[in-house]
């Protein structure tokens, strides 16, 4: 058409003949013919891959740094709670030490106040003795050698229980168990409180017990129990009466020391408060004797490092009973000493 120069012409159609022309002009074409003859016409663009195996790679590394910063980010949290858990420990530890210096210092100032009360009544009593020593009377010298002795003795209790309450606060109290004879402990603890019994027309009695019923426990802390019960029933006992004093098994294990009393007893709302140190109940001596509020929970103390247990027994009428049971020992006849009658003053 071209070549003939044929024109203002518009194909509607093809013909057969030229269908075949131009499909076998086609067929003679190879891939890279007909590639060059379709791409000014037929364009595609190509873009980017994005391949499986990139996918998981951005998927992994996105899900590893998440996870990386969640971990941070509970280990820091956990940190900053194990912290302030700390923190909140020793504020708790701190305001209990301050609050139990405060209490220290202030049973510490009661003592002190309460020691100074105590101490000055024996000091005058002593010096009103030596005035009575200046006479030539014969029965007054005794009698004021009688009531000096006695004051020496209330004093020298009251300062060995201050210094025991000192030793057992700063540790430095150490326990040497042995077997230990109780009976013999005993009379020589009776022995030595028998003037002050005398002075107040109090009877003190020992029972009959086996003579080798022995206890594991420590020689000065058994004497300082037996002490402290003898002269706490001494103080809170009326004139003529009888202080008792048993010496039983309490099991195959135990042995129970009961000193029982005929004072005003321990009435029920006092009685958890009993064993506390520096505590005053409503019961007071009954012949003027100091007390410190001591006695009771320094015997506490002390019979709990020996592995026993004290308790007291009061009904609501007058009278009370205080029990200490120790572990039993055994101990050779041949180690046992005598021992003179029970006493009875």
């Amino acid at each position: 058409m071209r070549e003939e120069g044929i024109v203002g012409l518009k194909i509607a159609g093809v013909a057969p003949e030229l269908h075949r022309l131009l499909d076998a002009a086609v067929a003679s074409l190879d891939a890279s013919d007909r590639q060059t003859l379709l791409a000014p016409h037929v364009k595609i663009d190509t873009g980017a891959v994005l391949r499986r195996a990139r996918v998981w790679r951005w998927t992994l590394g996105l899900g590893g740094a998440v996870l990386a910063a969640t971990a941070t980010g509970a280990w820091y949290s956990l940190r900053l709670r194990r912290e302030l858990a700390e923190r909140q420990r020793l504020q708790r530890e701190l305001e209990a030490s301050h609050a139990r210096l405060a209490r220290l210092n202030e049973e510490k100032s009661g003592l002190t106040r309460m020691a100074a009360h105590d101490l000055r009544n024996p000091l005058g009593g002593l010096l009103l003795s030596i005035e009575l020593l200046r006479k030539d009377d014969e029965t007054t010298r005794r009698r004021g050698l009688d009531r000096m002795v006695m004051m020496v003795h209330q004093m020298m209790h009251m300062i060995r229980n201050l210094l025991d309450v000192q030793a057992l606060e700063s540790g430095t109290r150490q326990m040497r168990l042995e077997p230990i004879v109780l009976g013999v402990a005993l009379r020589e603890a009776l022995a030595t409180l028998e003037p002050a019994a005398q002075r107040k027309a109090i009877t003190l009695h020992l029972g009959e017990a086996e003579p080798a019923l022995a206890v594991a426990a420590d020689r000065s802390a058994l004497r300082q129990v037996c002490d402290n019960l003898l002269s706490n029933a001494l103080k809170y006992s009326p004139a003529d009466t009888t202080v008792r004093i048993a010496l039983a098994r309490a099991g195959g294990d135990r042995v129970r020391l009961c000193v029982s009393a005929q004072g005003p007893g321990v009435r029920p709302e006092e009685m958890e408060r009993l064993f506390q140190r520096y505590t005053c109940l409503s019961a007071r001596p009954t012949g003027g004797e100091p007390s410190t509020g001591l006695g009771l929970s320094i015997v506490k103390e002390l019979v709990g490092r020996m592995g026993g247990k004290v308790r007291c027994e009061s009904g609501p009428g007058p009278g009370s009973a205080f029990l200490v049971e120790l572990p039993a020992a055994t101990i050779a006849p041949a180690n046992i000493a005598p021992s003179p009658d029970p006493v009875v003053s």
